[in-house]
C-alpha cells in the first residue's frame, strides 16, 4: 500500500520532531514567553471546559486499568502528607516521645475535636472527616500550633477516656504531689 503525499509529510514531521525534541521544547518555551501572561493556563482551562466529559471518561478508564498503581501512588502521597504534618508538630508524641509514624495522630489540645469536625463538615460538606483531608486543612492553614499537637494513639485515646489528661501526665502529677 502506498502512502499519500499527506501521510508522507505527516510521518516526516513526526520523525523530525522526535529527532529534534530539545529544539521543539526550546521553540515552544520562547513562543510562550512572548504570549500574554496566563495564556497557557487559559488555553488549558478552555480545553478542560470544552472536553470535560471526554477527560472524565479517560480518567475513569485510566483509573480502572491502573488500579494497583493508583493505590500505590495514593498511599505514597497520603503517607508523605502525614509525615509532613507530623513533622510540623515536632514529629513525636508530645507526651511520651513516640516517633513511629504509624502510631502518631493529631490531637486537639482544647479537647474540642468533635466540635471542630462538625464545623469543618458544615464549611466543606459532609465528605470532610479526618485523616488526609484534615492534614490538608492543617497544611492550608499553616499548621496552627496553639490548637493542635502530635500524640501517639495510646496517649490520644488515654486523654480521651481520662477527661482530657493523658495517663502519663496524671502519673507525673501524682508522683509530684507525693
Amino acid at each position: 500500500m502506498t502512502k499519500t503525499r499527506d501521510e508522507t509529510r505527516k510521518q516526516y514531521e513526526r520523525d523530525w520532531k522526535a529527532a529534534n525534541a530539545a529544539k521543539c521544547r526550546e521553540y515552544r518555551a520562547n513562543w510562550l514567553a512572548k504570549q500574554e501572561p496566563g495564556y497557557e493556563e487559559k488555553r488549558k482551562e478552555k480545553y478542560r471546559n470544552e472536553n470535560r466529559e471526554l477527560l472524565r471518561k479517560k480518567a475513569t478508564e485510566y483509573n480502572r486499568t491502573h488500579t494497583e498503581q493508583h493505590k500505590k501512588t495514593g498511599k505514597k502521597i497520603r503517607d508523605e502528607l502525614k509525615k509532613q504534618t507530623m513533622n510540623a508538630y515536632d514529629g513525636k508524641c508530645a507526651c511520651c516521645g513516640e516517633t513511629e509514624l504509624a502510631f502518631l495522630t493529631i490531637d486537639h489540645i482544647l479537647n474540642n475535636g468533635a466540635t471542630h469536625r462538625r464545623e469543618l463538615r458544615e464549611e466543606h460538606g459532609k465528605s470532610f472527616f479526618g485523616g488526609t483531608r484534615f492534614y490538608h486543612w492543617l497544611r492550608d492553614n499553616n499548621y496552627p500550633q496553639e490548637e493542635y499537637q502530635c500524640l501517639c494513639s495510646n496517649c490520644n485515646l488515654g486523654k480521651r477516656i481520662n477527661d482530657g489528661i493523658c495517663p502519663h501526665q496524671q502519673k507525673k502529677s501524682d508522683r509530684e504531689a507525693i
